[in-house]
């Protein structure tokens, strides 16, 4: 599911942090967060000379890299239901998962989640040096 929508930058170092902390390379969530602001000032829609997203992928590269990133991806959601029964006041606490994307369906290059999570199991596998900006 592509973003479609305007995300602010601040929303956008969020996710960065969310998704390396994810791919369990939390310390590099700073030099996510700074490679994205040097290639594409964190608007996911930028395109240069080819280069497309947040963290300016060619097709080629996103292609290649994209299988780091599983399918579908996954997050747990916290639920407090409260009621009465029998006079009493009820807390319940449900944890449901929620689906990022249908399942089957790849990471899209204009995702600013997929392409934090396909660049944070990138710099997870050593591949640091694919992008210009440090």
């Amino acid at each position: 599911m592509a973003d479609a929508h305007y995300v602010s930058p601040k929303r956008t170092k969020q996710i960065i942090r969310e998704e390396t902390k994810a791919a369990g390379v939390a310390g590099y969530g700073d030099t996510l967060i700074r490679i994205a602001r040097c290639e594409s000032s964190f608007n996911h829609h930028t395109i240069y000379i080819g280069h497309h997203g947040l963290f300016q992928y060619l097709y080629s590269t996103w292609e290649r890299m994209k299988v780091y990133a599983p399918t579908p991806h996954y997050y747990k959601r916290r639920r407090v239901l409260v009621y009465k029964k029998d006079g009493r006041v009820v807390r319940k606490v449900k944890w449901t998962r929620r689906v990022h994307r249908k399942r089957g369906q790849p990471p899209s290059i204009w995702s600013s989640r997929d392409q934090a999570r396909v660049t944070a199991l990138a710099f997870k596998r050593g591949r640091q040096s694919e992008w210009a900006c440090k």
